[in-house]
Formats: C-alpha cells, sequence, structure tokens
C-alpha cells in the first residue's frame, strides 16, 4: 500500500505544480493539461476536494505523515488563503481558482469524519 500511496505521490502531487493545489486525482505522468474527452471536461483537470482528503488520510494512516501534513497544508492554503473558499468545500477545483460545486456535501462530510 505504501508504495501505491508514494506512486500517487509522485505522478499527482509532485507533478502537478508541485502540489500546490492538492493531488490531480486523474493524471499521467508528465502532463499538465489534459484534453477534452469528448464530454463536459468534468473532473479533468482538477484536484477532487474529498479525494484529496480521503488521500491525506491515507497517507498519515500508512505511516507517511511528512507527505499528508504538507498535502494538507497546501491544500489548505489554496482553499482559506488564495480562492475565497474560506467558507465552501467545493466539490473540486483546479489550478487556476476555478471551483465547482460549493457547499458540497461530501467534502464537508469527510471533512466532519476527520473530526470524530
Amino acid at each position: 500500500m505504501c508504495q501505491h500511496l508514494q506512486t500517487l505521490w509522485q505522478n499527482n502531487v509532485e507533478a502537478y505544480y508541485g502540489g500546490q493545489y492538492g493531488p490531480l486525482l486523474i493524471a499521467e505522468p508528465g502532463r499538465f493539461q489534459f484534453d477534452r474527452d469528448g464530454g463536459e471536461e468534468l473532473q479533468v483537470n482538477e484536484v477532487l476536494v474529498g479525494s484529496a482528503r480521503i488521500y491525506i488520510g491515507m497517507l498519515a494512516q500508512y505511516g507517511l505523515g511528512d507527505e499528508a501534513r504538507s498535502l494538507a497544508d497546501k491544500m489548505v492554503a489554496f482553499q482559506y488563503g488564495r480562492s475565497g473558499l474560506q467558507f465552501r468545500s467545493p466539490a473540486a477545483w483546479d489550478a487556476h481558482g476555478h471551483f465547482r460545486a460549493p457547499l458540497n456535501m461530501r467534502p464537508l462530510s469527510v471533512a466532519w469524519l476527520a473530526q470524530v
């Protein structure tokens, strides 16, 4: 499991603007932008906030606490410092500051479960 999490870290965190916005969960090594997939480009070029928080929890659970803290700090800095999303938990955001579905219940519920 640790190897899987580390591979995700390399391909989806470090490779995507150094993890500055969170992990891009749909990625190919070395690519920063993705072509349209024929649909609405939903979930492409985005950080899925709820999934990213679960990934942070898994990093911490499997002994990768430094990576978990680093990624959590970067996501908090983006959400509360640069995006204007202080009181909202969107479903997803991208590196350009665009977000989708503010007040989405999935990321809010993940945050609630983390506090229990």
